[in-house]
């Protein structure tokens, strides 16, 4: 079950942030990884939030994977990255304010986590969500602290600087964003993003376009 949930993790990193070599069938793989792990895996909690978290930001399966989630978060309710999968799913699908809590818990029992800059993210992306520009960017500059080749910190940062007008500021996080994804553009993230209401990946999107993010790569002519 470990094995084909850590499989399914992969296919996400390659879908969410469409990462070289990203096709058409990933998602697909992605879940039936998902269904492999939970086929064997349901006594553990681990596998559940691994799971439901795949199942609902790969699958889009919202409610299944919630309920696989809310599951594991009460077997084990102080393990980081189940607090982390759950916190992200109700910034994709539910209530902003209670998936910044987990996510807050998260940072607060354990700040150096390996992941920490997928919690400093979330919490960016929830405040952005909500307009708290400033907050936001907080968030994302502590994120760009533990990891400088997240692509997602970028996205905050390139929005949060453009809807406060420092435009100077939002190209500078474009151009480091570029570096290392020579191919982004807004419809190769907005492939990989999806939220149960839009408005939470399209401000995201809007922000970038107003830095100067093109519709599309230069360097990949595919939409």
């Amino acid at each position: 079950a470990l094995a084909f949930a850590t499989a399914g993790l992969a296919y996400l990193s390659r879908i969410a942030t469409q990462l070289e070599g990203a096709k058409e069938g990933d998602v697909e793989i992605c879940v039936g990884h998902a269904r492999s792990a939970l086929a064997t895996g349901t006594d553990d909690p681990a596998i559940l939030a691994t799971c439901g978290f795949l199942l609902l930001e790969i699958g889009r399966q919202y409610e299944e994977g919630m309920a696989l989630q809310k599951r594991a978060i009460l077997e084990n309710p102080n393990d980081v990255t189940t607090l982390t999968f759950i916190g992200i799913s109700y910034l994709m699908s539910d209530d902003l304010e209670e998936g910044a809590g987990y996510l807050e818990r998260a940072v607060r029992l354990n700040p150096n986590d390996v992941g920490a800059h997928w919690q400093l993210t979330g919490l960016a992306h929830i405040r952005m969500a909500q307009g708290r520009y400033e907050e936001a960017l907080k968030w994302a500059y502590r994120s760009l602290g533990v990891n400088s080749v997240f692509d997602c910190t970028y996205w905050m940062l390139i929005a949060g600087n453009a809807y406060l007008g420092r435009m100077e500021d939002a190209g500078r996080h474009l151009a480091a964003l570029r570096i290392i994804s020579p191919k982004v553009s807004l419809s190769r993230i907005r492939r990989g993003q999806h939220a149960k209401d839009p408005q939470r990946i399209e401000i995201l999107l809007e922000g970038m376009r107003l830095a100067g993010m093109p519709l599309e790569s230069e360097k990949d002519g595919s939409p």
